[in-house]
């Protein structure tokens, strides 16, 4: 039945952004002032119910809005903190049969969602309750290339099933009304990573051992491989903050998942559907739309090419170095302005812009194997022919060497 619930979810958000395409002008993409929300309907709906503690002081509508404190800000805090409050959250879907519920518990949050601990409830089985991550997206869009853009990456979603990557159990966003242009809010019920993020771990541990590094590689590069190969798409955000710790019944026993679809661009776009009109190339070269996160780009990808599977290699690389030495590859500038690696690799005939790996010189303090730095090293070559797939990299000599 998840199936059914994973699909269906996107089958009708795709449906309803559709439907409210027509009532956007056209144009590109600006800074967006709405305000409000699109809830209430027939087939969707949410409810609130706050307590003494944590209702809103305007008095206002209970929806999510009244509850979280977005105040124009990019980042969203829930009032009552990380506890359970005896407040509540609630979005079902009336067709699927699924309810997504929470008690503010606050797990993380992003430039544009928060994200809860909370469950999913099958009503059409049972009312069979499975405990999930519940993340709340906040979506704006001014012309039709921002629904375009945001259909794209859906089907790309949709398509992803492998063991190492967040599963998304259920989608859905409340029925949009004709001619309605307000925030909408998107909700998903993802899979819970009880270990929290990898950047965490890496904060808390400063610098991790080659054989942690190889198990966390095993699984980032198989997950890579089966998107590159089999799906057919690049993620270009891989990074630590974009890999979550799935413990099991031991506390050895973790696996490293790939989360996040934002920046996912297809390698070649008509496999996913051309009925879909896309502002620019389905690859976005020359947009200003930027896909991945500056410290980990390639350069390919700072010149606005996000088709390529080198990119997410290269990503691999930068990760690597940070996993194994405890900080990037990049100079005191670049780690105060990011964008200055953008501008880096945009220069005409620049050839000696890149990575500063030196704490892997001969002369450095700290010792590592010739097989950590030769698999960074290869995953960061300038031509992003000359990378290594995937596939390639999981048979090298540091990857398949054994684990202790």
């Amino acid at each position: 039945m998840e199936t059914d619930w994973h699909i269906a979810g996107f089958d009708e958000v795709e449906r309803q952004l559709v439907k409210l395409r027509p009532y956007l002008p056209d144009g590109d993409s600006t800074v967006k002032e709405h305000n409000g929300n699109v809830c209430g309907s027939s087939r969707m709906y949410e409810k609130c119910f706050p307590d003494e503690h944590c209702a809103p002081s305007d008095g206002g509508d209970e929806s999510l809005l009244s509850l979280v404190n977005v105040g124009g800000s990019s980042n969203s805090t829930p009032l009552c903190g990380s506890s359970v409050s005896s407040s509540w959250f609630e979005f079902t879907d009336t067709v699927v049969l699924v309810s997504i519920r929470h008690q503010y518990q606050f797990l993380g949050k992003g430039a544009h969602s928060t994200v809860y601990r909370g469950t999913i409830t099958d009503h059409a089985h049972q009312n069979e309750v499975r405990t999930v991550a519940v993340k709340v997206t906040r979506l704006q869009f001014v012309c039709p290339g921002d629904i375009d853009h945001l259909i794209r990456i859906l089907r790309l979603g949709k398509s992803i099933c492998h063991s190492c990557f967040i599963r998304c159990f259920y989608i859905g966003l409340p029925q949009v009304k004709d001619g309605q242009r307000e925030e909408i809010k998107l909700y998903e019920a993802l899979e819970l990573a009880s270990g929290g993020t990898l950047d965490t771990l890496l904060k808390k541990e400063e610098r991790l051992s080659e054989n942690v590094v190889r198990r966390i590689l095993v699984d980032i590069l198989g997950v890579l491989k089966h998107l590159h190969d089999e799906v057919g798409v690049v993620h270009n955000d891989v990074k630590p903050l974009n890999i979550l710790l799935v413990v099991g019944e031991s506390k050895n026993d973790v696996r490293y998942k790939l989360s996040d679809i934002d920046a996912m661009c297809a390698i070649n776009p008509s496999r996913f559907g051309d009925d879909v009109r896309i502002t620019g190339d389905a690859n976005m070269e020359g947009s200003e739309r930027l896909c991945g996160t500056p410290l980990y780009m390639s350069p390919e990808s700072c010149r606005g090419v996000y088709s390529l599977p080198a990119n997410d290699i290269w990503s691999v690389g930068v990760m690597t170095y940070q996993l194994s030495t405890g900080r990037l590859p990049w100079g005191q500038l670049e780690l105060q302005v990011p964008s200055m690696i953008l501008h880096g690799f945009r220069r005409v005939g620049d050839s000696s812009f890149g990575p500063i790996l030196d704490e892997f010189n001969p002369d450095y303090v700290s010792t590592y194997s010739d097989e950590l730095k030769d698999f960074v090293r290869c995953c960061l070559t300038k031509e992003a022919s000359d990378r290594p797939s995937a596939s390639t990299l999981l048979r090298h000599p540091f990857i398949s060497a054994s684990v202790t």
